[in-house]
């Protein structure tokens, strides 16, 4: 066990544990810590000693990304999570399991992203209405972009050059040039943005609103919402949306009040459900919901989705019954089922597709899932 301040990686003692570290994390080096600094403050969202340079940032083919509150280097050694109890993030060596730093941001951060080199993250902080832009290897905040009251959702584009922010409270999606940390734009939205996916190609970005859990697809080209998807009046509490490999679709895990039930149960009421979007007919595919509930044995509030790398498995992180589902996409079927910490937001899987590190948000730390075994280790 790693503790990381108010947060620790779980202990991987067995063999096996180090047998996968060591499989699915790649290179070696070294990183260093300093005490935390705050960084400057903008009075406008750029400056010019705040730039950072990112050119040659993408290595390999680019992938969709989705906003977060648990980041992986595209190296897999460096690995961020954001702790709201203690306004802070916490960066992990993942091949020596060792603490890097736990670097203080401000008020609440919600979610964290990385650039694509994994040198540079960025945190949104929903109660300072400002991103902390934070450099990995230092476990510094070097510099801080003012933003709308409320950011939530953050996410950088496949190429590393642009960072997309929702304002949950003015109802708008910002973008900023990651080099020198202007805002390029304001994009009106349905209200109460919260999570964001960009696409693998850059050039469309998907935005969950909580309580309706409506989908707004934006075209980023026009700058513009071309289509907001309904997944039913019932819906609600949408905290997450990720696009399949394929890049086809768009999965929504969320819950369904049916509050027209005249059995008013909470196990006949309250659905944890998975709807999935078209993104090419910008639809709702009804027939293809997942019932969590009927895959897999009761489980409650389903946060976060990862995808195996062929796209075939989806896996299902539920934050209010503390485990891991596991589904089959072909056959829409439960094949697996992992138990996790308490309150798990957040997963991101290893570049080949053989671990998962999960976010646990109230016990403070992160399970180290073995798929192919189905079990943390």
């Amino acid at each position: 066990m790693i503790r990381r301040g108010r947060a620790r990686l779980q202990s991987i003692s067995a063999p096996l544990g180090w047998a996968l570290l060591l499989l699915a994390l790649v290179g070696q080096g070294s990183a260093r810590a300093s005490t935390p600094a705050a960084g400057p403050a903008t009075g406008s969202p750029a400056a010019a000693e705040n730039s950072i340079s990112f050119v040659g940032a993408t290595a390999g083919a680019e992938r969709p990304a989705s906003s977060s509150v648990i980041a992986l280097s595209a190296d897999g050694r460096r690995l961020v999570t954001v702790i709201t109890d203690s306004n802070s993030i916490t960066i992990i060596d993942t091949l020596f399991r060792t603490p890097m730093i736990e670097v203080g941001v401000g008020k609440e951060p919600r979610t964290v992203a990385l650039d694509p080199r994994g040198l540079t993250a960025f945190a949104a902080k929903f109660g300072d209405a400002s991103i902390s832009v934070i450099d990995v290897a230092l476990g510094e905040v070097i510099a801080t972009i003012g933003t709308e009251r409320q950011p939530y959702g953050v996410v950088v584009s496949p190429d590393g050059q642009s960072l997309y922010v929702s304002e949950a409270w003015s109802g708008t999606i910002a973008e900023f040039d990651t080099g020198t940390l202007a805002r390029r734009r304001s994009i009106p939205v349905e209200a109460n943005p919260r999570e964001l996916a960009v696409s693998a190609d850059g050039r469309r970005l998907f935005v969950t609103h909580f309580l309706t859990v409506q989908v707004s697809l934006i075209d980023l080209g026009e700058g513009s919402v071309r289509t907001v998807v309904s997944t039913g009046s019932e819906s609600n509490a949408a905290q997450f949306i990720a696009t399949h490999p394929s890049g086809e679709k768009a999965y929504l895990p969320h819950i369904r009040s049916r509050v027209s039930n005249p059995d008013l149960q909470f196990d006949t009421t309250i659905a944890p459900v998975v709807s999935v979007i078209d993104l090419e007919c910008r639809a709702l595919i009804e027939r293809k919901e997942l019932g969590l509930d009927a895959i897999d044995r009761p489980v409650n509030m389903p946060f976060a989705l990862a995808f195996s790398l062929d796209g075939g498995t989806l896996y299902s992180v539920n934050s209010g019954s503390n485990d891991l589902s596991i589904i089959d996409l072909e056959t829409g079927a439960g094949v697996g089922h992992v138990e996790l910490g308490d309150n798990p937001r957040g997963i991101v899987l290893t570049n080949n597709g053989r671990v998962a590190y999960i976010a646990n948000s109230l016990s403070d730390d992160v399970s180290v899932v073995d798929l192919a075994g189905q079990k943390t280790v």
